[in-house]
Parts: structure tokens; C-alpha cells; sequence
């Protein structure tokens, strides 16, 4: 999918074969040093360094792990979309770029979906919106309070907290709602974005909470997005936000990646992460290692937070094993996570071939 300033522009073919080769994840930190910007499209060249075939940028390179289906001196040319304090590079050929072109050109994709897909990486405005008391204010509208209703239907509790209802929860989380319509699926709650929808539709266009409302169903059209860009590249990723009468929602990243001890594998990946008056920021990193063997990060820039979470590691090992799992690791790092936390690679170069 191409940015608002590429729909216009021929790209140059790409004599490569993509098929089954998969995205390379950066972070923004990386991103910024390199010069990217969303939506563009970037190319790279493979090179054999010490035996070993890399993605080379500015003379550096990045570990890619479809690197070794390629060359040494095949070019690749790659998508870049930033979304959620991550850097996604996506190989694309010739043809698709000409194809998307050309389809650009005769229909015009919608700005709607143009904007859900570039949306520049930013504070989530749905958190806001969902945190409990984020919509009192317009309770008082003709309309409503129906939604208000379906709104706290959604909702679960904090404190009964259960593997159903986070299921339940990542099937209305706005993710699937047009699947579900094109699956005949009419028994299903309204999900999160129809919603959110409705209570726009509810309150006068203009104020404040209004122009919040449409950000939050955009970032979760930007989420659609990425997930269905993501499965076309064979990958697995999805963002969706737990929503709790009880407490401020959650934020949660669901992904998979290359095991480093052994390439053949893959690990999934679980990122939460929340803010609240009592707690402040908090994020958690959960990486599956098999079947029942897990490793957990913590960062907690209030030191009192993390003292506590260090005090009840034996009580979070005692309740993991009621699952089936075991935690192999638990660190508490007292600070925020790091933008670079996930960074693989240094520094490289980019030629933008979308002009």
C-alpha cells in the first residue's frame, strides 16, 4: 500500500522473488537514525559479510533473517510503517509497487483508509477514551446512553480477570468486526469500533471529545491495517486494548519472532502496557520460549512499583503453574522502557526509490 505521495509515482520493477520471505522489525529509535519516514519505500542491497548474507543500509548491516534467500548484490526494496513505538520494513516487488500504482491512479483508495495506514506513531488517544470517566461528559446527550451501555458491556473487571474474557475481549476489540459481517456472524455483540462509532454519532460534531472519538477509531482502522499487512507478508502481529470497568485499559502487542538461539523457530511475544494515577507507567514483556516456559521483563519508572513487584515474583511463579506455565526469569528494571529496547542492527543507509 502506498503514502498519499506515492500514488502518482512509478516505481522501479524488482527482478526479485518475494514469495515467503518475512518483514524486518526495527524500532523507531533505528528508524529515526536511518531517516525513515512512514509509508515510504526504501531499497537495500544483500551483501555476504564473514559467510554470512546481510541487508546492508549506509554501509552497515541488519540482521534479516529472509536475507540468506537472496544473493550477494540482489536489491530489495521495502515499505517502511511505524506503528506503535515499532518500525516495519516489508519487502515488495516491481510488480506490486506497479500494481498498486496503477490501481491507485484508476480508483483512488479512499483517504479514510490512506490515513488509517499512515497514521504516524503517537500517544493512544483510545486509552484516554477508554479509561474509566473518560466519556461522563457526554452522557447528557440524546443518544448515548444506549452506547454507553453496550460500551460498559465490554468491559470486564480487573479483579476477576479471567483467559475467557481477555479471549472474549480480543474478538470485540474492533480487530474482526468486518470479518465477522462478511462471515454472517449477526449473533455477535457490537465490537469496540462500531461502538465508538456510535457514540460519535450520538454527539455534536465539533467539540473536543468528538475529534477524540474519530482518532480512536482510527487508530483502531491503523491497527486493522497493520494486522492484514502483516498476515499478507505471512506474519503475525496484532494490537488491541483491554478494557476494564475497574481500572485504566491495557495495551496489548501479540507477535512472533525469530528465536536467535535457533532460527528455525519462532517465539511469541506478549507486550502490555498501561498508565494510571497509582501506578504510573508500566510495561510488560512476556516471551514464550516453549510450551510452558516463559521469561518476563518489567520496567516501572516509580521505584515503589517495582520494589512491590520484585516482592511478589513467588506469587506470580505460584499462579503462572496453576496454567501450566513456568517462569523461567522475571526481571524488574526501575525506568521506563526504552525506545530502543527491541533494536536489531545498527545504523544504515536507505536509498528512497518512491520518487
Amino acid at each position: 500500500m502506498l503514502g498519499p505521495e506515492q500514488i502518482n509515482v512509478a516505481q522501479r520493477p524488482s527482478p526479485i522473488f518475494l514469495e515467503g520471505t518475512t518483514p524486518l522489525r526495527i524500532t523507531e529509535e533505528v528508524a529515526l537514525q536511518l531517516g525513515l519516514k512512514d509509508g515510504q519505500t526504501v531499497r537495500a542491497v544483500i551483501e555476504n559479510r564473514g559467510d554470512l548474507l546481510r541487508l546492508i543500509m549506509n554501509q552497515r548491516d541488519m540482521n534479516w533473517t529472509s536475507a540468506s534467500r537472496f544473493k550477494p548484490g540482489d536489491k530489495v526494496d521495502l515499505r517502511v510503517s511505524f506503528s506503535s513505538g515499532a518500525v516495519t520494513l516489508t519487502p515488495v516487488s516491481g510488480e506490486e509497487g506497479q500494481s498498486s500504482q496503477a490501481k491507485g491512479v484508476k480508483n483512488l483508495l479512499p483517504t479514510g483508509l490512506l490515513t488509517a495506514a499512515h497514521r504516524p506513531s503517537q500517544a493512544s488517544v483510545l486509552s484516554s477514551v477508554l479509561k474509566p470517566g473518560g466519556l461522563d461528559q457526554i452522557l447528557t446527550h440524546v443518544g448515548v446512553r444506549e452506547w454507553a451501555f453496550k460500551l460498559e458491556q465490554l468491559k470486564m473487571s480487573m479483579s476477576r480477570l479471567t483467559p475467557g474474557s481477555v479471549k472474549e475481549s480480543f474478538s470485540l476489540s474492533g480487530l474482526f468486526g468486518e470479518a465477522s459481517l462478511l462471515s454472517n456472524k449477526n449473533n455477535m455483540k457490537p465490537d469496540l469500533k462500531q461502538v465508538l462509532r456510535g457514540l460519535l454519532r450520538a454527539i455534536p460534531d465539533g467539540s473536543q471529545i468528538s475529534k477524540n472519538l474519530e482518532q480512536a477509531v482510527l487508530e483502531i482502522e491503523g491497527r486493522q491495517v497493520e494486522s492484514l499487512s502483516n498476515q499478507n507478508s505471512r506474519d503475525i502481529s496484532f494490537q488491541f486494548s483491554l478494557v476494564f470497568s475497574d481500572a485504566n485499559p491495557v495495551e496489548v502487542g501479540l507477535y512472533r519472532e525469530i528465536d536467535l538461539e535457533d532460527p528455525s523457530n519462532y517465539r511469541w511475544i506478549i507486550n502490555l502496557h498501561t498508565k494510571s494515577e497509582a501506578l504510573g507507567e508500566v510495561w510488560l514483556k512476556t516471551s514464550l520460549l516453549n510450551q510452558s516456559d516463559i521469561e518476563m521483563i518489567m520496567w516501572a519508572p516509580r521505584s515503589e512499583v517495582a520494589d512491590g513487584a520484585r516482592l511478589v515474583v513467588s506469587e506470580l511463579e505460584y499462579e503462572l503453574q496453576n496454567f501450566g506455565l513456568n517462569l523461567e526469569k522475571f526481571t524488574v528494571l526501575n525506568a521506563a522502557r526504552p525506545v530502543g529496547e527491541n533494536a536489531s542492527g545498527g545504523a544504515g543507509n536507505v536509498v528512497d526509490v518512491s520518487t
